[in-house]
């Protein structure tokens, strides 16, 4: 299990939904949108996944779990 998180201003329920589809972002600016999904595609793959969790003006939590090998 890998954490990281942040104390930015966080994620609405709206923009919490949508964070991990491909190319979604709230940037006006620039492509954005890829690195959850990009993050998730790689947990899935390795057999595990992964965990947001986000509170406006709060911040961020991501959480990536991945199997134990011996």
């Amino acid at each position: 299990e890998l954490t990281v998180k942040d104390i930015g201003i966080g994620m609405t329920d709206d923009t919490m939904k949508r964070a991990l589809d491909p190319f979604f972002t709230t940037k006006s600016d620039g492509l954005g949108g890829v690195g959850l999904p990009m993050v998730k595609r790689f947990a899935e793959e390795a057999g595990g996944r992964i965990k947001l969790s986000s509170k406006s003006g709060v911040g961020t939590t991501v959480t990536l779990l991945l199997p134990a090998v011996r």
